[in-house]
Formats: C-alpha cells, structure tokens, sequence
C-alpha cells in the first residue's frame, strides 16, 4: 500500500501515508488502523474531526468544535481522553477539551490557562501525562504546566527562558529530558 502511495509527484499519497505512519506510532489506548482520527485546525476557531480511510487515502469529516479564537498547534493526552491546544490570542492561551469516542467531537474542559509568554508556537504533552509543556515564540519562554485529574490544564508551574525564540517543546521517552531548539540563539 505504501510504495503504491509513493509515486512520484504523489503528495496526497505522502500525506496520506504520514497519517497513518503517525496514528501507528501511538502510543495510547488502541488506534483503528483502518480508519484513525485526524484533528485539523488553522487559526480560525474549530478544529475539525476526520476519519482516514487509510485504504482509499480519503479524508471523511466526522465533527467540529468550538476550541478558542485561534487554535494552531494540538496534541493529544497519551491516554487518549484529552486534546490540548494552543490559543495564539494575546497572551497566548492553552485550552483542554475531552474527545468524544463517537465522534471525536471536543468539549472544553474548564478555561483556558495560560501559555507562559506570548505567541505560542508549539505543545507537547509528557510521555506519562502528567505535564503540558508550551514554547512561546514571540517572548522566548517555555512553560510547564500540570495535567489535573479531570484532563484540564492548571496555570504554569514554571517558566523559563532558554533563549530567544523558543520554537519547539519535546520530551523524551523516558519523560526525564526536554529538548527546545530557540531561533537565534
């Protein structure tokens, strides 16, 4: 199916097939491999949710949702029952919403929190759940923020500035290391 997807000057097919190869990799509650779940959004305030049939590379359009004034970059609890997404409002904003296992549709979980600093640019969520960690462009800080019990997001635990132009948060598998490239610095 994969070399089949990758002809050349096929780019539905790399998508298509970066989909699947990302839903493979999860690492939370079973994914349907047949059909997984694609959340889109892009600085407007829904966040779509489709199904991809892996088989005929289609997108089908299950549910949208409310999720803030500028939803951008998402990522999802590895337990799979919550979705954390970035507010690019000023200052900028993390909000939690439950996924709803019907339909992938998002609900809110309490208010939006804050992101640390402004222009946030991008999430992550630790390996165990227990943190949401942001990176905020525009003021160069990163912010550690706790997963409460419910799924919500409490205010930041800390904050810190490892350079201007903090642009990406990622932990490691084992949960004991961040790594934050910083533009220019």
């Amino acid at each position: 199916w994969l070399a089949a997807k990758r002809r050349k000057g096929n780019r539905h097919g790399f998508f298509c097939a970066f989909l699947w190869l990302a839903a493979k990799r999860h690492k939370g509650p079973a994914v349907n491999m047949n059909n997984p779940r694609v959340y889109i959004a892009g600085y407007d305030s829904q966040v779509s949710c489709f199904s991809l049939d892996v088989a005929a590379c289609r997108l089908a359009l299950l549910s949208t949702s409310t999720a803030g004034t500028k939803p951008t970059y998402m990522a999802r609890h590895p337990g799979g029952r919550a979705l954390y997404a970035l507010d690019e409002a000023k200052p900028g904003r993390i909000g939690a919403f439950a996924i709803d296992a019907r339909d992938g549709r998002l609900t809110r979980l309490g208010e939006t929190v804050s992101s640390a600093g402004d222009g946030p640019c991008h999430l992550s969520v630790h390996p165990g759940g227990r943190w949401v960690f942001t990176a905020n462009y525009v003021s160069g800080t990163i912010g550690v923020l706790p997963v409460l019990p419910d799924g919500r997001v409490g205010e930041p635990r800390a904050q810190h500035a490892p350079g201007r132009n903090a642009h990406q948060i990622l932990c490691d598998a084992s949960g004991r290391h961040l790594f934050v490239p910083c533009l220019g610095s």
